[in-house]
């Protein structure tokens, strides 16, 4: 029966109606025993006595009645909080206890689907069990878990979901931070299962129990703590098999709270072949230790039945952990086997993974059930209303601040970084600045937003800026743009600086602290041209597009050209200690000028060639020593003279040693003129022969061989040589021809020579002349030396 009607009826039999004095009535069973005062009461129709007033000393049933309607009362109260077994893990009633107090079944709450409550919110009970409701394996969470939605509604007609759908419910967490540490944050979310008992949210962190008042009122919608989290449970190992540890000591109750299915469990035995000293991910030792999963755990709570032990990153192959091979640089200052429950490797503080799937887009041919085709990974807003009236520079906002407390920086990875943007994006970094703000602030890097350059003269718009720092000195190093023409715009006037300054102001190349040198585009009117501005403003090399000028050059040392790279052919520029400049060819070769050439002073050299006209404005010297030279020279009617200065004489040698006009032993050129009329020539010597071409002369001028007063007179010596010569009086007529031979005596002559050659024998006779007169002219007629009969001369 129901104990609040029992309650009722009990109540209703001692209180209802009233009664008037009666004697006293003794029931059947002993009933009413003994009177009380005032005890007036009669029987009513229901046949129940019914009292005016009863004394509390009464006895009913053996019992006074002043207990009984204590019970009754107890009774009553007891009622008002019961609760009934229909009511028990059914709609609209509670979730039931088991014998250790905890709920029987998941707590759920949410709308009604055929009368029974879909569990959006779900509390899980039993570490032990995979979900009850869900029936899914241990990866998608045991019954310690509390869910928010996702309660499986199997194949929901209409949604692509399929068999998975289920249904959906939102968390909104409406807060008001107040205080500090955990007041401080609308959701704070801890890593570290004590939290409760030692840690607190880092906001506004001062101890303010003695009365010291925070710098900063801090507080948080969203605070996440993540760190060196603890193993769950570090137990000592009595053995192994290939899927199983046993235990030293059994769990106990409390700890089997910490062991659920598809938790991680960690061994300190050493996997053979790995240690510290097989570098792995992130430059640290590979994980040399055997792991796995736990599937189970024993009812007596010895044994845990892992899905196998492998080293992390592989399959398990049935290797068996040693309890006497210990590792010792993760698991350190272990001396017996242990293992450690729920210990992870690696911690985030946040890992978003968003994944576009093109099946559902309709990319791969079938309906599209999704359009979603833009993904931002995150975005932060930053706002101001209202602001008219706010005074400059008096709010502070940060974005994303990469910070904290290391102190000693290095502990950490040389592969360790703040940020990294990877993967294949077509934009890494996109930073939609403005002018007047800094796109990138760093100590060593200055990039500030895009701004047009002004029109005023010397305006400059900064593109970007590396701070350095040498041992008190801040060097600023960048580019930058300047106006060149006042009251201008366009490229056509702005030039593009690449330099820097020493001990300036960051964000102002070229316009503060020492300048250095620097490369400019566009300098001064050098529309497209390169400059080399050196650090007091003097342009020292100008590149336009079609020379290079350098106003003043120095070069200490020497300067070497080859052809091509790695050529062992070269030539070089030099100097002496004297400041002579020596143009040399170190291979045999020589200098030779391409184009015109022009030389305003002396120009001395070993061996010159020039392909086009070359132009000297005075002397050419050549010299063969310190003393000796000779030079070419021209008048002012374009006379070329070539005259040697230390009474020497002009040699032609052989081809070699000249270009054009001279080609061979070929003088393919007009008259050569020894001197001009009335001028004297020192002397000629070819050794090889000279070839006047028809029509042409050679004119040889100069006094006779008596040294008598004709002045056109010719006199020519020729050892072995034939020349015909022609003679012209002072009048310019033509005088007599002749011919003078070189006189020898016959055992000098030739034993050959050119037929019809003559020469003079001082020794030779006629052998037709009786008197043997000595001295006659004799003449090769192709085979021996004859006299004029044809005799051969007698000697």
């Amino acid at each position: 029966m129901n104990l609040r009607l029992i309650g009722l009826s009990a109540i209703a039999l001692l209180f209802t109606g009233t009664a008037l004095a009666q004697a006293p009535v003794q029931t059947r069973g002993g009933g009413i025993q003994g009177q009380a005062t005032n005890s007036t009461w009669k029987i009513g129709p229901d046949g129940i006595a019914h009292f005016a007033a009863l004394d509390p000393t009464t006895v009913i049933g053996g019992q006074n009645l002043g207990d009984i309607m204590a019970q009754v009362n107890a009774a009553v109260a007891g009622v008002q909080n019961a609760v009934t077994k229909d009511l028990v893990n059914n709609p609209n009633g509670v979730a039931g206890l088991n014998a250790a107090g905890s709920m029987a079944e998941p707590v759920a709450a949410g709308p009604l689907l055929g009368g029974a409550a879909i569990p959006s919110v779900r509390l899980g009970l039993d570490p032990q069990a995979v979900d009850p409701t869900t029936k899914q394996p241990f990866l998608f969470g045991g019954n310690s878990d509390v869910y928010l939605g996702g309660y499986p509604q199997p194949n929901l007609a209409g949604s692509p979901l399929g068999y998975w759908a289920a249904f959906p419910v939102n968390l909104i967490v409406g807060g008001s931070p107040s205080g500090p540490y955990n007041a401080g944050c609308s959701l704070c979310v801890y890593t570290d299962a004590s939290f409760q008992n030692k840690l607190v949210a880092a906001l506004s962190g001062d101890d303010y129990s003695g009365g010291y008042v925070s710098s900063g009122f801090d507080v948080a919608a969203f605070f996440a703590s993540a760190g060196t989290q603890n193993a769950r449970l570090a137990l000592p190992v009595a053995s192994y098999t290939k899927n199983t540890v046993v235990l030293s000591t059994a769990l106990t109750p409390d700890q089997l709270l910490h062991v659920k299915q598809g938790m991680f469990i960690s061994t300190n035995s050493l996997v053979p072949g790995r240690g510290p000293t097989v570098i792995g991910d992130a430059q640290l030792p590979v994980k040399d230790y055997y792991a796995g999963i736990v599937q189970s755990v024993s009812s007596d709570g010895l044994t845990i039945t892992v899905y196998g032990w492998a080293a992390t990153g592989t399959q398990s192959a049935g290797d068996v952990p040693s309890t006497t091979s210990l590792e010792s640089y993760y698991w350190q200052n272990y001396t017996t086997p242990y293992v450690f429950i729920g210990a992870p490797t690696k911690m985030f503080g946040r890992n978003t993974y968003m994944t576009y799937d093109g099946s559902r887009t309709g990319d791969t041919g079938q309906p599209a059930t999704s359009s979603v085709r833009q993904f931002e990974g995150e975005e932060m807003d930053f706002n101001t209303s209202n602001a008219d009236k706010t005074p400059d520079h008096s709010v502070s906002f940060h974005g994303w601040t990469l910070g904290g407390s290391n102190m000693n920086p290095n502990i950490l990875t040389s592969e360790s970084y703040g940020l990294l943007l990877a993967d294949s994006l077509p934009n890494y970094l996109e930073i939609a600045d403005a002018c007047g703000s800094n796109a990138i602030d760093s100590g060593g890097y200055h990039l500030p937003g895009g701004c047009m350059l002004g029109t005023a003269l010397n305006n400059k718009a900064e593109a970007f800026e590396y701070n350095l720092f040498a041992n008190g000195n801040n060097m600023h190093w960048g580019m930058w743009l300047n106006r060149e023409t006042d009251a201008s715009s366009g490229w056509t006037t702005t030039s593009l600086n690449l330099g820097g300054n020493v001990d300036g102001t960051k964000g102002s190349l070229g316009s503060s602290g020492s300048a250095i040198a620097r490369l400019v585009w566009g300098y001064q009117g050098n529309t497209g041209g390169l400059d080399v501005v050196t650090n007091t403003g003097a342009d020292a090399l100008r590149v336009t597009n079609d020379r290079i000028t350098v106003p003043g050059v120095q070069v200490n040392g020497t300067i070497y050209y080859y052809p091509t790279s790695g050529s062992a052919v070269q030539a070089h520029i030099a100097s002496d200690a004297n400041g002579i400049l020596y143009l040399q060819s170190d291979n045999g070769g020589h200098i030779q000028i391409e184009g015109d050439g022009a030389a305003t002073g002396n120009f001395t050299a070993s061996s010159l060639i020039s392909t086009s006209t070359s132009y000297f404005r005075a002397n050419a010297y050549f010299q063969a020593g310190t003393t000796s030279q000779a030079h070419i020279g021209a008048d002012s009617g374009g006379n070329l003279y070539f005259q040697t200065d230390n009474g020497g004489h002009m040699k032609f040698n052989t081809a070699t040693d000249f270009a054009a006009p001279v080609t061979g032993t070929t003088i393919t050129g007009g008259n050569i003129m020894a001197t001009a009329w009335g001028s004297t020539f020192n002397g000629l010597i070819a050794t090889d022969n000279i070839i006047v071409q028809t029509g042409k002369s050679l004119d040889l001028q100069g006094t006779d061989t008596a040294g008598g007063t004709q002045p056109n007179s010719a006199y020519v010596t020729n050892n072995k040589g034939w020349v015909a010569v022609a003679d012209y009086n002072s009048a310019g007529q033509n005088g007599y021809t002749g011919f003078a031979d070189t006189a020898e005596g016959y055992a000098s002559l030739p034993a050959t020579a050119p037929t019809g050659a003559r020469a003079f024998c001082t020794d030779c006779y006629s052998t037709a002349n009786t008197n043997k007169t000595l001295g006659i002219s004799v003449n090769f007629n192709g085979t021996k030396w004859v006299d004029a009969l044809g005799y051969a001369p007698g000697h």
